[in-house]
C-alpha cells in the first residue's frame, strides 16, 4: 500500500505511555501510519498546521493549551481533520466544549470492557 492510501493520524497526548501505546497499536495496522507525536498543546497546533493529517487523537488536558482551545485553533485552520478526543475524565460539559469545538467524536480510555 502506498504512503497516499494511508491515514495519516498525529497523537497528542503528555503521557508517552499513550503516545507510546497508541503508535504500536496504529502501526501495526497495514492501513495508517503514525506521522507525529506530540506532547503538548503547542505542539499539536504546530503539527495539524505543517503535515497533511487526516486524524488527531488527542488528549483533552494538553497543556499549556487545553484540549479544547487546541481543537479550536485548529479546526481554524484545518477544518477537514478528524479530531478524536480520548481522556480519562471529562464530564458532560467538557464533553460537549470539544465537540462544539470541532471534535468528531469523544472516548473515555479509562472506561471497562464490561
Amino acid at each position: 500500500m502506498n504512503n497516499q492510501a494511508l491515514v495519516r493520524v498525529i497523537v497528542a497526548s503528555t503521557h508517552e505511555l499513550v503516545r507510546m501505546g497508541l503508535g504500536i497499536f496504529l502501526n501495526s495496522h497495514p492501513d495508517m501510519l503514525l506521522i507525529a507525536e506530540a506532547r503538548d498543546g503547542d505542539e499539536a497546533v504546530r503539527f495539524a498546521r505543517e503535515l497533511d493529517a487526516q486524524v488527531l487523537l488527542i488528549d483533552v488536558n494538553l497543556p499549556p493549551l487545553n484540549g479544547v482551545t487546541v481543537i479550536r485553533r485548529i479546526k481554524q485552520v484545518k477544518p477537514e481533520l478528524h479530531i478524536i478526543v480520548l481522556t480519562m475524565e471529562m464530564d458532560t460539559q467538557q464533553q460537549q466544549a470539544a465537540l462544539d469545538a470541532g471534535a468528531a467524536h469523544w472516548f473515555n480510555i479509562d472506561a471497562s470492557l464490561d
